[in-house]
């Protein structure tokens, strides 16, 4: 009984007293893994490159999901989790994908997409379809013709019979100008030969 009145007392003392105090125990995280963000760098010179594409994709520094940069972990590239950072989401967005796409999206693919050059998609243009009647061969001949170039460019269609060659709009002036040239080519040979000749009988 005076033992267990002792070990009641010395409990007591342990808990009132600050120096006996109970010390807090730690606890422990697992902590998230690395991040790293794709970014776009020009190539070195001589790096010999893609000549369409004057950007490569490295890795970054680790950084979190906004883009801040991280103290670096000393991991090879190999061990770092790879993600799309909120700049490249917008990137993304910018060329026409949804949000949906982009979450589903694997951030190898999304790096591979942004690395890509950027390109104007060329406009189309309307088109309509001549028919008409070859005055060589009599045959009839439809040909797919763009609006623009019938009206402020040039059209020449061969016939699939006879392979003749058809002037359709010259509003550029091309086959008016080649004919000028061919004319004065001619004219100047002609002059040339005649002064030939007329040195030749001089002499």
């Amino acid at each position: 009984f005076i033992y267990m009145m002792l070990s009641l007392v010395g409990a007591a003392l342990a808990l009132s007293h600050p120096r006996l105090e109970r010390r807090h125990v730690p606890t422990f995280a697992r902590a998230a893994a690395p991040l790293a963000q794709l970014v776009h760098t020009p190539h070195p010179s001589g790096g010999g490159g893609d000549d369409e594409s004057d950007v490569i994709l490295r890795v970054s520094r680790v950084a979190d999901a906004d883009g801040q940069a991280m103290e670096d972990t000393g991991r090879s590239v190999a061990s770092v989790q790879f993600m799309i950072t909120r700049a490249m989401r917008e990137e993304l967005a910018a060329l026409g994908y949804s949000a949906a796409e982009v979450d589903a999206m694997e951030p190898s693919r999304a790096g591979a997409i942004l690395a890509q050059p950027r390109r104007k998609p060329k406009s189309k243009r309307s088109r309509f379809e001549l028919r008409f009647t070859c005055n060589v061969c009599d045959a009839m001949n439809s040909h797919s013709i763009s609006h623009h170039a019938y009206t402020r460019g040039t059209v020449i269609v061969t016939c699939p019979g006879c392979q003749s060659a058809h002037l359709i709009a010259d509003h550029l002036n091309w086959v008016e100008r080649s004919i000028a040239i061919a004319i004065a080519i001619s004219i100047f040979i002609a002059i040339a030969i005649a002064i030939a000749i007329a040195i030749a009988i001089a002499i």
